[in-house]
């Protein structure tokens, strides 16, 4: 079991472990999180909002499946959900909500429309990428 009680983390990279669970449940404030390449069973996106100060989520190649929501993550600067079984509609991006998104990779999913407008208004946006 992962115990991050009474810590105040700025950093935590998990990739190759079996963490999710734990570290959604808990409270604690995270700069930086990689749980790429981790065996999750397949399920949906899984909820983040304890961790609304996220900067860095890192899912790739983790067997989610399911609709993308990431709103309750305002402070993202790098989203990687890349190699996953993501499906619906390429959400909006919100440049109220995502000013400091950077680096936003959704490749290889199954997601399906057309990138909104609005991700032009992201000033900060320096790769793109829905490769299939």
């Amino acid at each position: 079991m992962l115990s991050l009680s009474g810590q105040l983390l700025k950093k935590l990279f998990l990739s190759f472990n079996d963490y999710l669970q734990e570290l959604c449940s808990t409270q604690e404030v995270l700069g930086l999180s990689a749980l790429d390449q981790n065996p999750f069973s397949s399920g949906p996106l899984p909820d983040f909002s304890r961790l609304s100060y996220l900067k860095t989520l890192r899912l790739q190649n983790t067997n989610i499946v399911g609709p993308l929501s990431f709103d309750h993550l305002p402070h993202l600067d790098v989203l990687d959900l890349s190699l996953n079984h993501l499906s619906g509609p390429i959400p909006m991006f919100k440049v109220t909500k995502f000013a400091s998104l950077y680096y936003l990779d959704l490749s290889n999913n199954e997601l399906s429309g057309k990138l909104s407008y609005t991700i032009g208004q992201l000033f900060n946006l320096i790769l793109v990428s829905l490769l299939e």
